[in-house]
């Protein structure tokens, strides 16, 4: 059975206004703090110096990125606990999850809470 994390097309709206809103749009690939080239709205896999996209491919691009993280988290999180995370929160992890990736987020102690049925742990 698919679980319902998602949380629908408004939920995903406000994960692209939000986390796009943080992120910033730089069209132009650059090295972000740590030295890894990043373009768009944060995007690090397979950027190279040099590279440059319209603000429809980076938005195309970012929206591609934020469903392979939210399915991602759909396989982390344990399922009864879809229903409890409120919309705002799960963006919040969506954000999370989508800066340090889905490795360290399968890792986690927020994860890890979250699935002990910690939510206020895991916030």
């Amino acid at each position: 059975m698919r679980k319902v994390l998602k949380r629908g097309a408004a939920a995903t709206t406000l994960a692209l206004s939000f986390i796009g809103g943080n992120e910033g749009l730089k069209t132009e690939a650059y090295l972000d703090i740590v030295g890894v080239p990043t373009v768009c709205f944060g995007e690090t896999r397979g950027v190279a110096l040099g590279d440059s996209y319209t603000p429809a491919e980076c938005r195309a691009m970012f929206a591609d990125r934020l469903a392979e993280v939210e399915a991602g988290l759909d396989r982390l999180i344990a399922d009864p606990l879809e229903a409890l995370i409120p919309a705002r929160s799960y963006v919040a992890i969506l954000d999370w999850a989508y800066n340090v990736g889905l490795g360290a987020a399968a890792r986690s102690t927020l994860i890890r809470k979250l699935n002990a049925g910690d939510l206020r742990g895991a916030c």
